[in-house]
């Protein structure tokens, strides 16, 4: 089979003022099947599947980034990605376990994404971002059934980031915390992975002189409060097999080495 496309992209930057700059931008995108999903037929025939098509989209994106006093760092970009041809994975009773894929003939990704980095004090930084995903299907058919208006799964439509790091000397201290929205889990729109809030810790040293050496140990924390949530979901998966578990309070241990200068 052979898969080509002309995909084009434009984008602008204009400086409002000293402290704030605009952007916007225009781009259509092509992404083929790999070979794995092209060999993967649901009738269990050889060959390349003749029905899957290459996704194709166009985005639009257009936003501001300002900077406050030196101190304060922002950007808010909002966005728009129509998709033609969408490859999606999906599951049957005849082979659980193995991917498949097909195309949904259209699909709408609108949203915003809003970020601040701030520096509260000379040795404490915050970073906190929020995103905001409405990523629905407008035209999607199988032989069985009409998934037109459905969300589209394993997207969540909220998410909220955020990172506090305090480093003073030779150490430094790193909390973040992430909150995710439940994120639907077959394009049916039957269920969805509930949402959850967790935090991870990790704290260490830099630059301790050995000799020619120079060490930066550090230990981190996932799951600091111990929470029961899914990591991922495998959308369209047979049998309700969907979720994907997040291990429980975890630990790292690291050693960063650096000879001469």
């Amino acid at each position: 089979r052979s898969m080509d496309a002309v995909s084009p992209s434009a984008g602008i930057v204009v400086a409002a003022s000293d402290a704030m700059e605009l952007f916007g931008s225009l781009g259509r995108s092509f992404e083929t099947p790999t070979t794995t999903e092209l060999a993967n037929q649901p009738t269990g025939s050889g060959g390349f599947n003749p029905d899957l098509e290459p996704q194709v989209g166009v985005t639009l994106e257009a936003g501001a980034r300002a900077n406050v006093a030196q101190r304060v760092a922002g950007e808010l970009s909002v966005f728009r990605t129509t998709l033609e041809d969408g490859l999606v994975p999906f599951e049957v009773a005849s082979d659980p376990g193995r991917t498949y894929y097909r195309n949904a003939a259209r699909s709408k990704h609108t949203g915003f994404e809003a970020s601040v980095d701030a520096r509260l004090h000379p040795s404490l930084s915050l970073r906190v971002a929020y995103t905001r995903v409405n990523a629905r299907y407008e035209a999607y058919e199988t032989d069985s059934e009409d998934f037109g208006g459905n969300r589209v799964p394993g997207l969540a439509p909220n998410r909220f980031d955020g990172v506090l790091t305090f480093d003073r000397g030779p150490g430094f201290i790193e909390v973040r915390g992430l909150w995710q929205d439940d994120v639907p889990v077959d394009d049916a729109a039957s269920g969805a992975s509930p949402s959850y809030f967790v935090a991870d810790a990790r704290l260490g040293l830099d630059g301790i002189a050995v000799g020619e050496l120079r060490l930066a140990p550090f230990v981190g924390i996932a799951n600091l409060l111990d929470e029961t949530y899914n990591a991922s979901v495998v959308p369209n998966a047979f049998g309700s097999r969907y979720f994907e578990p997040a291990p429980p309070r975890n630990y790292r241990f690291g050693l960063g080495v650096t000879w001469g200068s």
